[in-house]
């Protein structure tokens, strides 16, 4: 028990200085000058990566919920399908699936694939012309996920009813003054 603690602190701190590193380096390139910003290329990359999210998690849904239909044996108690008419609420389950859907785009995979894209080469005829409209449209997603659904994601999940916050109905005690508030904030914001 305490090495499978220790290894998952480990990780978590080279999670945590990995997501730093990729995120300086992203500040960085943000204003590099082979950046062409264009407002309606980003406007279609946000949306578009927003939508192709949304019809992800809607597909993978109704999949779960075949399986749970072709296959009743995997259906435990424990597990419901999201249309079960076990389920509390199908709504409810919808408010999850939103959820979902804003707090799962950042982009540190697309930020990866579009720096090995290679600048387009005359002589070989690789890489791409557009290497600086993609640098944009990649940087504003990412901004875009990150500071409104990353740094709205607490009020949104609140709003939604998904999570009762108890730390606004009880005064904290001094014990809690103690407690560092760097974590809660980066588990909010992720």
């Amino acid at each position: 028990q305490k090495a499978r603690e220790n290894i998952h602190f480990v990780a978590e701190v080279f999670s945590n200085l990995a997501e730093t590193a990729l995120f300086m380096y992203l500040g960085l390139y943000i204003y590099s000058s082979n950046t062409k910003w264009s407002v309606q290329l980003n406007a279609i990359a946000i949306f578009s990566a927003i939508g192709s999210r949304a019809l992800m998690i809607c597909f993978i849904t109704v999949c779960i919920n075949l399986i749970y239909i072709c296959f009743p044996r995997m259906n435990s108690d424990e597990v419901e399908s999201v249309d079960s008419p076990k389920s509390s609420c199908f709504s409810e389950k919808r408010r999850v699936q939103f959820a979902m859907i804003i707090a799962g785009l950042r982009g540190g995979v697309s930020f990866a694939l579009v720096e090995s894209i290679p600048i387009y080469d005359v002589v070989t005829g690789e890489g791409t012309k557009y290497k600086g409209e993609l640098k944009a449209m990649t940087s504003a997603t990412i901004m875009f996920t990150i500071f409104l659904f990353g740094g709205s994601a607490y009020y949104i999940i609140q709003a939604l009813g998904l999570v009762k916050d108890d730390r606004l109905d009880n005064e904290p005690n001094e014990n809690e003054l103690d407690e560092p508030l760097m974590p809660v904030i980066m588990t909010e914001v992720s």
